[in-house]
């Protein structure tokens, strides 16, 4: 069972899933909302959420088709299959079709409804939860993988939210996290433990340095990179197949790429 306790748990199976006989363990943290989407009764609003409901995301993913397979496929080079899987703002289900292939559990949390309902058209049997990431409702060592995809430059108290993932991680288990190289990435020439506004939907970034996406407990054990068809001449180009093969190919000099994937292994005992 995922979910903290009280005693009788309810059992779901979302609504949008090809009924496989598996269900998650449920309790009154949780309630039903449409689409098959899940809601922690505990969710407030921070102030450093985006508004996602005024904001198209997937319209910024339109004619990044490039980056979007890469992405992907490194992701799925990082995976190892297991049985529960969390991906922590999963926005409109971007990567969470390619986990259903790995996981046999695989759970989806994001603070957006349009953006849960839009990911509920594209998934087969992940659960979708709506809930703060930074105070997770499940309980502790439920997940065999965590992913935070472009998601921890976004929190300002970024450490509690990796104690936070720790925290649901079983020992052994294992973490990747999504994000932009301190220097050559989308906020290059900022300085460290700068705050940015992106927008006009609240859209805040903090640059970190690598050192910081860490957490006593992980270890790390593989670093991957991405990113330099992110651009004008990828979008102008976003049909070469060719090209997200070349990114792809050169993952591992990571240190010339706009965009990072840290994958660690969660080491609670050591």
């Amino acid at each position: 069972m995922l979910f903290r306790s009280p005693a009788s748990p309810l059992k779901l199976t979302p609504t949008n899933t090809q009924a496989s006989g598996q269900g998650y363990g449920l309790v009154r943290l949780a309630t039903r909302t449409g689409c098959g989407v899940m809601q922690n009764q505990n969710v407030e609003r921070g102030i450093d959420i985006p508004d996602y409901e005024h904001y198209d995301y997937r319209a910024e993913w339109r004619d990044r088709s490039i980056e979007d397979r890469v992405e992907r496929e490194l992701i799925k080079k990082l995976l190892r299959r297991g049985q529960n899987c969390l991906e922590l703002g999963g926005g409109f289900g971007r990567i969470t079709p390619e986990l259903e292939h790995y996981f046999l559990n695989p759970v989806m949390v994001d603070y957006s409804p349009t953006m849960l309902q839009e990911a509920s058209t594209r998934i087969r049997k992940a659960m979708l939860l709506r809930s703060d990431i930074r105070t997770l409702p499940f309980r502790d060592d439920s997940f065999d993988f965590v992913l935070a995809i472009r998601v921890l430059h976004h929190v300002e108290n970024m450490q509690s939210l990796i104690r936070e993932i720790v925290r649901v991680s079983r020992d052994g288990g294992w973490v990747i996290f999504g994000v932009p190289h301190p220097r050559l990435g989308l906020y290059k020439g900022v300085r460290g433990g700068q705050r940015v506004l992106l927008g006009r939907w609240n859209h805040i970034a903090y640059v970190r340095s690598m050192a910081e996406y860490s957490d006593p407990m992980l270890a790390l054990v593989e670093r991957r990179g991405c990113g330099i068809f992110d651009n004008r001449v990828g979008r102008r180009l976003r049909r070469l197949s060719m090209l997200s093969k070349i990114d792809i190919l050169s993952s591992r000099a990571w240190i010339l790429k706009s965009e990072l994937f840290l994958k660690y292994r969660v080491e609670k005992r050591r």
